[in-house]
């Protein structure tokens, strides 16, 4: 069975990203990959979470120093 797809409202409530953020990142053509069913400006909008998870995990960062400690860590065994 399919996920039920997100809509722009509640996906700004799962990233915690303003709706406009998302509107914006769609015409900038960032952000989580995304759905329009129908088509022209008024197309409804939807998101697979799926697709929301892989945005998520893609932009995952891990801090410089952290990494450089960890590395010096693995070195030492």
């Amino acid at each position: 069975m399919m996920a039920p797809l997100l809509n722009t409202k509640a996906l700004s409530l799962v990233m915690g990203v303003p709706e406009q953020t998302l509107r914006q990142w769609r015409c900038a053509g960032v952000g989580p990959d995304f759905i329009k069913l129908g088509t022209g400006p008024k197309a409804t909008v939807r998101y697979t979470p799926k697709d929301v998870e892989d945005y998520i995990a893609h932009h995952r960062r891990t801090s410089a120093v952290r990494a450089f400690v960890a590395e010096e860590h693995y070195e030492r065994l």
